[in-house]
């Protein structure tokens, strides 16, 4: 969760920034969120996927969840781009909009749950 606030900064950033230092900022802070971001979620459904019982196949997960990603890109960039239509901000602020929107779904359907199977990484 704390990656989405960090990337929603980082969009608010660009969005505001008028000289060259604020979007070098406006990188390393999306270089930080990245970071934060990067593995978690496939964790976290490879979890799941096993708590619910599957415990093989989820190369199939990976594969739809990467076609879902290219189709979700190759939407973004023609809103982005329609969107600069109206403004050179805007798509910014609409990205940063919407990583805080994921953050307060997030909050409220994702349910953690850890699997009987971790008892060993409390016990370090």
């Amino acid at each position: 969760m704390l990656s989405l606030v960090i990337q929603a900064l980082s969009y608010f950033i660009y969005a505001f920034g008028s000289a060259w230092p604020h979007f070098v900022l406006a990188e390393v802070v999306s270089g930080v969120g990245f970071a934060f971001m990067a593995g978690s979620l496939d964790a976290w459904i490879v979890d799941r996927y096993q708590l619910a019982g599957y415990l093989d196949r989820t190369d199939f997960l990976f594969s739809r969840a990467e076609v879902s990603l290219n189709t979700a890109q190759i939407l973004g960039a023609v809103i982005t781009s329609w969107l600069i239509g109206f403004g050179l901000q805007l798509p910014f602020l609409l990205g940063g909009l919407v990583f805080l929107l994921a953050l307060v779904v997030g909050w409220l359907l994702v349910e953690e749950q850890k699997p009987t199977g971790w008892s060993w990484a409390l016990r370090l």
